[in-house]
């Protein structure tokens, strides 16, 4: 695990995030990114969508808790790949509008996934 919990960015002009290069390894399998609970957003490691927030989206086909939390990840989901040469992944503009994020963005580590957000956003 990477010792980085913490970084600042600008993106560029084609809205690419460029990763630290500590973390590339990390987001090799892929860079799933959402909405969050509050006006940020997730970013996941693809393989830990893969295995740990796609099982917690399953369940009763009645249960309106599981339906709301569905709703809530996967409307603006997106997955990329990293260019591993350059470390960039593309945020796509309706979710930098959803976070309010201009150009500049924060991302802490939050356990297995990432919150993005602007860098005025409160803790």
């Amino acid at each position: 695990m990477s010792s980085v919990d913490y970084f600042e960015r600008k993106l560029d002009d084609k809205r690419r995030l460029t990763m630290p290069s500590e973390l590339r390894d990390e987001f090799a399998s892929g860079v799933v990114l959402t909405r969050g609970f509050g006006s940020y957003l997730h970013m996941y490691p693809q393989h830990t969508w893969d295995n740990e927030v796609e099982p917690e989206l399953t369940g009763s086909i009645l249960d309106e808790r599981v339906a709301d939390i569905n709703v809530r990840f996967r409307r603006g989901k997106t997955s990329a790949s990293l260019d591993l040469k350059q470390g960039r992944v593309t945020i796509e503009q309706h979710l930098l509008d959803y976070a309010g994020i201009d150009r500049e963005l924060v991302a802490v580590r939050a356990g297995a996934y990432w919150r993005v957000m602007r860098p005025d956003l409160p803790d």
